[in-house]
């Protein structure tokens, strides 16, 4: 009746609102993989407008580093499945780490209809992992180098050492101190690779 066809247009305007206002991509597919649906979560993660991916083939769109990872997805697998990480790449081409989770939809005969693909953007999380594990190295290598200059008086060795270290730290492929004098000429030695013509002793 009228009062039931309401309420079950109610219900699916808050459906549409709701998955609408998910901060994950949400895409849903037919068994063949082409787009039916693709969230606003989805079009600011990947970078294409839904007019432009509905109909589409899924693994057009969304690229991937490794075909493994675009497998595809067996229709009688009834469970959710979480797959490792996987990159993607955006419309521009900027990389993405992606999270993804892939359900089989049902209809009311129980027969498979398509799929729905939640993936979940953790680039940003990626970068500030990698950034917090590059911090935790520099401050064991600082402690090394406190441990290491308390040692010694030698300044050949301290120079060395501190030469090491600050390469190490500044992710550089080599580097050179040049000891100079108070008219700012620089000395016979030099410590590490040297620039223009400048004797050097490599380390």
């Amino acid at each position: 009746d009228e009062t039931e066809r309401r309420h079950t247009e109610q219900q699916l305007r808050f459906q549409a609102e709701l998955l609408q206002s998910i901060s994950d991509a949400v895409v849903a597919t037919d068994l063949t993989m082409k787009i039916v649906s693709w969230n606003r979560a989805a079009e600011r993660v990947y970078g294409y407008e839904a007019s432009e991916v509905i109909g589409r083939d899924l693994r057009e769109v969304v690229k991937q580093a490794s075909s493994n990872e675009a497998r595809a997805i067996d229709p009688a697998d009834t469970a959710s499945n979480w797959r490792p990480e996987q990159v993607h790449y955006r419309k521009d081409g900027t990389m993405l780490q992606i999270l993804s989770s892939i359900s089989l939809m049902r209809d009311v005969y129980d027969q498979p209809t398509g799929l729905v693909i939640v993936n979940h953007d953790i680039t940003a999380l990626k970068h500030t992992e990698s950034e917090l594990e590059r911090r935790l190295e520099q401050l064991a290598l600082l402690r090394h180098i406190d441990a290491e200059l308390g040692h010694t008086l030698d300044i050949e060795k301290v120079l060395n050492f501190s030469l090491r270290a600050a390469v190490a730290l500044a992710g550089a492929d080599s580097g050179f101190i040049a000891l100079i004098d108070e008219r700012g000429d620089p000395q016979i030695e030099v410590y590490g690779k040297a620039v223009n013509s400048v004797t050097a002793r490599n380390i």
